[in-house]
């Protein structure tokens, strides 16, 4: 374990068992909120493809042994041609969960 690599701030890297452990954790805690994960990538473990079967959304998560993580939502659909700005918004907002102003 040393610094992180990233940027070199306090932070202490996982070891590989540590960081083995914590992609377990992370895939367990997933799995138990009803969504599919899988690795992708046997040999990058921190590799996650998580799903939403009931969505069909997927996200893929790229974990880093320094607790870090980047991540690419892909909606599964594409917005057909001349769909309104209302339409593109709509499917947008229903994507990341939006609520509209005043119903909070």
């Amino acid at each position: 374990m040393g610094l992180c690599r990233f940027c070199g701030c306090g932070s202490r890297d996982l070891s590989d068992e540590q960081f083995d452990r914590y992609t377990q954790t992370v895939t367990a805690l997933l799995t138990a909120l009803g969504l599919d994960v899988h690795v992708p990538h046997h040999r990058a473990p921190g590799s996650l493809e998580v799903r939403n079967p009931r969505t069909g959304q997927t996200l893929e998560l790229d974990m880093r042994d320094d607790r870090s993580a980047e991540w690419n939502l892909e909606a599964g659909d594409d917005i057909p041609e001349g769909t309104s700005a209302t339409g593109i918004a709509t499917q947008i907002s229903r994507i990341l969960g939006a609520i509209p102003p005043g119903d909070n």
